[in-house]
């Protein structure tokens, strides 16, 4: 047990991904180099960072830690025993930083933005004005702040065996690879079954291609639909509920990565595939240096505003072919220009 505490609630697998460098930095300054890290299950966080030494274990934050007028105080009860030295708190709520106040932590570390500074004994000082940055914009001003430094490049590498294993999925059968994410945690990130069937079509007529498709629970009927639809099945292969490690393995192993803004998506990119991402109702990431964004044709992308329809096919296609002629690193304004 590490006498450092780091609490990232932040839902998503995405959300984590965010988070990796930040969590390692932290580490870092520590005496042992290591961390004890608050995630939500739904972050997949002991997937992510199963092999990471400088996480020496999880707790999870569970609904009746986080919800309620006494979600706090419950919290602080689940920390206590650990007798944490040292709480940082990558979150702007002061819910957080009143649990580790309440649980004992003499050291707390946050943004300290509004009510959170009050039971933060050192902050990030940060502006009113930064109340609306990303979260991990304000990590990356908390850190260097106190002592750290900090490349806020993620970067997650799947372990052998899950590099051997898509090895075997993909070597085996010659021509190009394209691995499809095409889950999204909300409907205005979502570019649709049409757009992808008919994305798997031009793949596999055009090109030849063998397609791939990532796909949790929730898209399995979208991804059974997708196979019935393909001109060339035998060329498709559905991965139906594969460990984190796993899908960014395939997707590194193939030739390209496209999908929509997803937890698949950064962890694509985070193991240094070539990304193509679809950014129709959020704006595209700019963390990753060979992620391609696509937006809808005149560059204008509002968060939760759903414009995921406006991205075109062709013009989909047209962004994969220029990756597949140009083996160099895009950025996010090559696509928006």
């Amino acid at each position: 047990m590490s006498k450092t505490l780091v609490l990232q609630p932040l839902p998503g697998i995405g959300d984590m991904i965010w988070h990796l460098p930040h969590i390692a930095a932290i580490a870092a300054q520590t005496p042992a180099g290591t961390v004890s890290l608050a995630a939500k299950p739904s972050s997949h966080a002991d997937q992510i960072l199963a092999d990471a030494a400088h996480i020496v274990d999880i707790l999870w934050l569970e609904p009746h830690h986080t919800h309620g007028p006494l979600g706090f105080w419950r919290l602080a009860r689940h920390l206590r025993p650990y007798d944490f030295t040292e709480a940082w708190i990558l979150h702007g709520s002061p819910r957080y930083a009143a649990a580790a106040a309440t649980a004992g932590i003499p050291l707390r570390r946050g943004f300290g933005l509004g009510w959170q500074r009050p039971w933060l004994t050192h902050h990030a000082g940060l502006a009113a004005a930064d109340r609306r940055m990303l979260s991990d914009r304000k990590a990356a001003q908390l850190i260097p702040r106190h002592g750290g430094t900090l490349d806020p490049t993620p970067r997650f590498r799947p372990a052998a065996d899950e590099r051997a294993w898509a090895g075997r999925e993909i070597g085996a059968m010659d021509g190009r690879h394209v691995v499809l994410g095409i889950g999204a945690s909300q409907k205005f990130k979502q570019w649709g079954i049409a757009n992808f069937a008919a994305t798997i079509a031009a793949l596999q007529q055009d090109h030849g291609a063998w397609v791939h498709v990532l796909a949790g629970a929730a898209e399995k009927e979208m991804a059974d639909s997708l196979v019935a639809g393909a001109p060339h099945p035998e060329r498709l292969r559905v991965h139906l509920k594969q460990s984190m490690g796993r899908c960014a393995a395939l997707a590194l192993a193939g030739d390209l990565f496209v999908g929509n803004d997803s937890g698949m998506l950064n962890l694509a990119a985070a193991a240094g595939a070539r990304v193509v991402g679809l950014f129709g109702g959020s704006p595209p990431l700019d963390i990753y240096p060979d992620l391609i964004a696509v937006t809808p044709p005149d560059g204008h992308v509002t968060y939760q505003v759903d414009r995921m329809d406006d991205i075109t096919v062709a013009q989909v296609l047209a962004v994969v072919e220029r990756a597949w002629r140009q083996p160099v690193s895009f950025s996010r304004r090559d696509e928006m220009a």
